[in-house]
């Protein structure tokens, strides 16, 4: 029978950021998690383990591609031209 691995155990084994781990599960880029019950989740350690031995073998870098930053506006209005 295949062991489930708790969120903390596969965050230590893959090196991930809990975050990090979501956004590419829900990409398709990380095996799905399963519900144990209640607030509970986990992975087949089964899953895990292809997924990083797949990882070493394609040599796929992780990339999570992030929004552009907004620019932070100054605050002030522009000034109207002097009429001078």
């Amino acid at each position: 029978m295949d062991k489930i691995l708790r969120k903390p155990e596969v965050i230590a084994t893959v090196g991930l950021s809990d975050p990090t781990i979501w956004r590419m599960e829900r990409a398709g880029k990380f095996p799905k998690r399963i519900q144990l019950g209640g607030n509970s989740v986990g992975w087949f350690q089964s899953s895990i383990i292809e997924w990083l031995e797949n990882k070493r073998t394609n040599k796929i870098p992780v990339v999570i591609r992030r929004p552009p930053r907004r620019k932070q506006s100054t605050g002030a209005a522009p000034q109207p031209p002097d009429s001078a």
